[in-house]
């Protein structure tokens, strides 16, 4: 596993962030992978090698053909709207925090499509369900941006118009 230093991964709400080094909990004596989030150059994240739960956040950077393919595809993800806004946010919440990639695309032009119906009403999304959209945007978006070596406001505005207007 050490050869991960020097290597990019996705982690959580953080995002992209480069794997530094490692480095021993003087407390524990546990092996911890330090990564640098690439929004946050100050930012310090330590993840446990013998935790399988966080190690399980780390994921591997998509190629760019597996970026490509979610840009030409995210116009057709699934809708996974949920009309009762207590289980919506359970599963808006339990996507935001696994990460994975083709609900992230899903949870995005559901949202996206919500933001447009409102629109129409005169309204806006209901703030929880901005929070998540905000969230899975950065995750996905973030990564794209980083992969394809775009501006992450840029790679927004490219993925607005796969999306369709209003996103």
């Amino acid at each position: 596993m050490a050869g991960l230093i020097g290597e990019y991964v996705v982690f959580g709400l953080h995002g992209v962030c480069e794997v530094i080094g490692t480095q021993t909990d003087e407390k524990d004596r546990s092996e911890n992978y330090v990564l640098q989030p690439l929004s946050d150059k100050r930012c310090r994240l330590f993840v446990p090698m013998n935790n399988e739960t966080a190690l399980a956040k780390m994921k591997t950077l998509l190629s760019p053909e597996e970026a490509g393919r979610i840009m030409e595809t995210i116009g057709t993800a699934a809708d996974i709207w949920i009309v009762n806004e207590n289980l919506r946010k359970e599963a808006y919440r339990e996507i935001v925090k696994r990460g994975q990639r083709e609900e992230l695309m899903s949870l995005i032009r559901t949202l996206h499509q919500q933001q447009i119906e409102q629109k129409k009403l005169g309204r806006r999304l209901h703030r929880m369900d901005e929070k998540y959209f905000k969230d899975a945007k950065k995750i996905l978006f973030g990564e794209l941006a980083f992969i394809l070596q775009k501006d992450p406001e840029e790679m927004d505005s490219i993925m607005e118009d796969k999306l369709g207007s209003g996103c």
